[in-house]
This record gives C-alpha cells, sequence and structure tokens, in this order.
C-alpha cells in the first residue's frame, strides 16, 4: 500500500511540474501591442495583415490562431516586433525558423549598407515559449522583452 501511494505521490509531482511550466499570455495579443508601441524605438508601428505575412514570408494564417507583425509606418530602421499563438507545438517550430529566416535575410541585406540597421538585426531574438513565439528585432529589443516575458506568465 505504501508503494502505491509513494507512486500515486511521484505521479502528481511530476505531472504539476510538467504543467506547471506551460506559460500563458496575461493579455491579449493586441494589449501586448500597445505596452509593446510605447517603448518601440522608430516611432508608430503598424501591422501587417495575414494576407502579406502569407505572401512574403509565407507565415500563412493555419499556423497560428493569433498574431502579429509590425514594422514602423515611417523609418528606414529594421525595426520588426512580431507575436503568435501558434496552434501547437510543430506550428511554433514553423512559424520560429520562418522569423529565423526574416532575421537572416535583414542582416544579409543591411551588411554592407546601413552599420546601424546591421547592428540591430545581429541582436535580434526570436524565441518559442509553448505556442507563444516571437521577434524582437528593435534598438529598444530589451526593453521590448521585457514587456512580453513580464505579460507571459
Amino acid at each position: 500500500m505504501k508503494k502505491v501511494i509513494a507512486f500515486i505521490l511521484i505521479a502528481a509531482c511530476l505531472f504539476s511540474v510538467a504543467c506547471g511550466g506551460e506559460k500563458k499570455l496575461a493579455c491579449t495579443v493586441d494589449e501586448l501591442f500597445e505596452k509593446i508601441c510605447k517603448v518601440n524605438a522608430e516611432g508608430d508601428m503598424f501591422a501587417n495583415s495575414a494576407e502579406w505575412l502569407a505572401d512574403e514570408y509565407s507565415i500563412t494564417a493555419d499556423l497560428y490562431t493569433e498574431g502579429k507583425f509590425m514594422i514602423p509606418e515611417d523609418s528606414a530602421g529594421v525595426e520588426t516586433v512580431a507575436f503568435f499563438v501558434a496552434k501547437n507545438a510543430e506550428s511554433a517550430g514553423i512559424i520560429k525558423t520562418l522569423l529565423d529566416t526574416i532575421v537572416a535575410s535583414t542582416r544579409v541585406d543591411q551588411k554592407d549598407y546601413n552599420a546601424d540597421n546591421y547592428q540591430v538585426a545581429l541582436d535580434a531574438v526570436t524565441k518559442t515559449e509553448g505556442v507563444y513565439v516571437y521577434l524582437v528585432m528593435s534598438p529598444a529589443k530589451d526593453a521590448i522583452i521585457k514587456i512580453i516575458e513580464d505579460n507571459l506568465k
């Protein structure tokens, strides 16, 4: 009997540890971007449409349930902030790979063109947290990442 109780307790602990690590977004994606837009470096930002993402970067709507991909309205910079709620872990991996491709392409484009933009691209971060996937390529990277991390609990 003691072995059965011990087994049940161990299983319960393992289950709670496994489930406890899953993060949840503490606000909506729109609310998250309202916070991000207050600290972005290059002025007002606008969101690109799902169709544009599919055409330009192959980030198709079947990969995510919610998402935003924003760039500045009037800037020669490379600031880009994206946040997606993927449909599942496999989709999250695909989205991250596509975001990594955007960063790599930006690095190539800016290497011999603009040293400041190139450095921003070199410092860019793409990250997956469960089904949440984000890209931060911005001179205000640290402030934006802090906002994202503060809202992923």
